[in-house]
C-alpha cells in the first residue's frame, strides 16, 4: 500500500487496489470484506506456510530441488538451484528469483520448491505478485 501511495495515488484508491490485486483478503486492504473472500466451504486447512520467518526456505517444510531441469518436461532454460540467491525468505514473503548467469551448462537459475508433505486432491489459495 505504501509503495502505491509513493506513486501519488491516495490512501483509498491504494488500498482497493492491492486489495483488488489480490484474491483473498489484504489485511485492511479489502473495505467491505465479502468481495474477495475465498470459499471454504466443505473444505478444512490441512498445511499452509506465512513464511514467518527471514533467511534461507526452511528445509523442514520445502525440498529445494538442485537440477538442470532435463525431464520436468517443458524444456526448461534455467537449473534450479537450491541456492538463496535464488530463493528465500523476507518481510514475510517467499521470493523466488531468476537470475541471468552461467551454471551448470545453463544460461539462467532459478529455483523449485517443492512442499514436504504430500496430498492428492484440494483447493489451493496462494498469494503471488509477479514482477515484468
Amino acid at each position: 500500500i505504501s509503495w502505491v501511495e509513493s506513486q501519488g495515488i491516495d490512501k483509498r484508491k491504494a488500498r482497493r487496489r492491492v486489495a483488488d490485486e489480490f484474491y483473498g483478503e489484504c489485511g485492511a486492504c479489502d473495505e467491505d470484506k465479502k468481495r474477495l473472500a475465498i470459499e471454504t466451504e466443505g473444505y478444512r486447512l490441512v498445511w499452509a506456510d506465512e513464511f514467518n520467518s527471514s533467511g534461507p526456505v526452511e528445509s523442514s517444510r520445502w525440498e529445494s530441488v538442485h537440477s538442470h531441469g532435463n525431464g520436468f518436461g517443458n524444456h526448461e532454460l534455467q537449473f534450479y538451484t537450491n541456492r538463496q540467491k535464488n530463493a528465500w525468505i523476507s518481510d514475510g514473503t517467499l521470493k523466488i528469483r531468476a537470475v541471468r548467469e552461467e551454471f551448470g551448462g545453463r544460461k539462467y537459475t532459478s529455483a523449485k520448491l517443492k512442499t514436504q508433505d504430500a496430498w492428492r486432491y484440494g483447493k489451493f489459495s496462494v498469494r503471488a505478485r509477479l514482477q515484468h
